[in-house]
């Protein structure tokens, strides 16, 4: 989606680079289609619009959100209004909708904010969350893939690059002591290490992996806001209720990482998908599941 130009103005390049690589993540997300109940169906920050076409092609009446002018540019003819995420329910109309999908947004939600820029809170997310159960229709559909964060606790993390990480934590504005719902810290421990929560080396990781023209829109970014168990309950805390959650590995961080950062624990699920229903719909199933085996770099 969504915040691109929310992160400082990338030069033109670098935007070519975040929307191809957007578009070569449609692998991934389509895998949500089966989620989706039939009739009309919103996706919230949807880019240039793969993942529409992909919904459209399944036989869904598909509208996009996204705050980016250069999104709604590049979506070109599909039907994509310039919006943030807690203004779906006014822009789709109230119970207008029977499913909401959310690919890799929530945590930009977190990290921007919506209209009000408000960096680093819970609140963004849950003004989205409001919205959207108000555009849902009862039994409607809300449906999450994005970023999870990994169990609690220290780790240890190396990395080859010299002054990656110090870089990392000066241009973060999610570092300890700026006032966020998230703290990332890390402390130097030797020549190459440094050591903190899990969460923080993982943040360092997750914007590590996308290189160096990607730099300045990443850092900005925190994303994995909730553990996978965390993300359920914050979300039936708005009205809507578990259908079925699982958390793995998205294909390329392991390879991305090899060799130039490593970790003294065992290589975590970097995403999460999250199916929900709005109360009174009719879905029984309520698991949450991880897949495969976690292993280190």
């Amino acid at each position: 989606m969504t915040a691109v130009e929310s992160a400082g103005g990338l030069e033109a390049d670098a935007l070519d680079l975040y929307y191809a690589r957007m578009s070569a993540s449609i692998g991934d997300k389509a895998e949500m289609v089966r989620h989706v109940r039939p009739g009309r169906a919103l996706d919230v920050g949807c880019g240039s619009g793969e993942l529409l076409d992909v919904l459209a092609a399944a036989g869904h009446e598909v509208v996009g959100l996204d705050p980016a002018p250069e999104s709604v540019r590049r979506a070109g003819a599909r039907n994509v209004h310039l919006a943030y995420a807690d203004e779906a329910a006014e822009v789709c109309g109230p119970h207008s909708l029977d499913t909401v999908v959310c690919s890799s947004v929530l945590h930009e939600v977190f990290s921007y904010g919506n209209a009000d820029a408000v960096v680093g809170r819970e609140s963004s997310v849950s003004a989205a969350l409001v919205a959207f159960r108000r555009a849902l229709v009862p039994g409607g559909r809300l449906i999450v893939r994005d970023g999870v964060m990994p169990a609690p606790g220290p780790a240890r993390i190396r990395v080859d690059e010299p002054g990656a990480v110090e870089r990392f934590l000066r241009h973060s504005p999610f570092r300890r002591g700026h006032g966020t719902d998230r703290e990332i810290h890390l402390e130097q421990v030797g020549p190459d290490a440094f050591e903190g929560e899990f969460s923080s080396a993982m943040e360092f990781a997750f914007t590590y992996t996308w290189g160096e023209r990607s730099f300045a829109r990443e850092v900005r970014e925190f994303y994995g806001v909730f553990r996978l168990a965390e993300y359920a309950r914050f979300v039936q805390a708005h009205g809507f209720r578990l259908v079925c959650a699982r958390e793995y590995v998205q294909p390329g961080y392991r390879d991305h990482l090899a060799g130039r950062v490593s970790f003294d624990r065992d290589f975590p699920a970097s995403n999460g998908l999250w199916v929900y229903e709005v109360d009174g719909g009719a879905g029984r199933e309520r698991t949450v599941a991880r897949i495969g085996p976690r292993q280190g770099l």
